[in-house]
């Protein structure tokens, strides 16, 4: 099986995306598709960032939603993300930990308090 994906970028507006399974568009081909980009874009505020990569990680598979978080807490040209702050960043919510945190599982990955209490206590 082959997927290609053709990713249509207006630097002045919207992406598109068309994924192909073995050159028949996914549709026609019975697969379901979601996309899931990971691009800011100047002018986001950092509260409109971490709610959007919330959403795509709730709804993501575990595989993706890993990958995704990764991304969420330090995403590529942060530095245009109006009101982002360098530093710890929680694992899950992908907002800044501040200096009350905690370090979970095997990798240590940070946890801010209110996701350690609502998820790990």
């Amino acid at each position: 099986m082959r997927i290609e994906l053709v990713h249509v970028r207006d630097p002045e507006g919207s992406c598109e995306m068309q994924v192909f399974v073995d050159g028949v568009p996914a549709g026609k081909a019975g697969v379901e598709v979601a996309e899931f980009t990971v691009d800011a874009g100047a002018g986001c505020t950092a509260e409109e960032w971490h709610e959007a990569t919330e959403h795509d990680c709730a709804v993501a598979s575990p595989a993706v939603a890993e990958v995704l978080r990764r991304y969420r807490s330090d995403p590529p040209g942060k530095d245009c993300i109006d009101g982002w702050e360098d530093g710890p960043v929680c694992r899950f919510c992908g907002k800044p930990a501040g200096f009350d945190y905690h370090l979970a599982g095997l990798d240590d990955s940070v946890v801010c308090t209110g996701c350690w209490d609502e998820r790990l206590r």
